[in-house]
């Protein structure tokens, strides 16, 4: 194994071991649910990526299909925090509430 190879075999090591750790990060903060989105949203972002900067062939409609994807994952998030929020003020009695 030459020297660069060695280096990018290292690189990948510790960069895995980053995207591990922050997944184990975010499962901390996040609920189940987002952290699904979230691993949703990173596979079109990997795509979308793929496509701009690593010039793959794709076509108008897979480009649309990741849009679409994405504006639903954006658009999940707001959602489920508003009906969480009016859950818990209908299951929590206003003296109980912290504000």
């Amino acid at each position: 194994m030459t020297p660069m190879q060695a280096t990018f075999l290292a690189l990948s090591c510790v960069m895995g071991l980053g995207i591990s750790m922050s997944g184990i990060k975010c499962r901390d903060i996040l609920s189940a649910t987002s952290f699904d989105v979230l691993g949703n949203c990173t596979k079109y972002a990997t795509l979308a990526i793929n496509a701009v900067v690593l010039g793959s062939s794709t076509n108008a409609v897979s480009l649309a299909g990741i849009l679409l994807a994405l504006t639903g994952s954006a658009l999940y998030s707001p959602a489920g925090a508003l009906l969480l929020s009016k859950t818990i003020n209908k299951t929590i009695p206003q003296d109980r509430r912290r504000e």
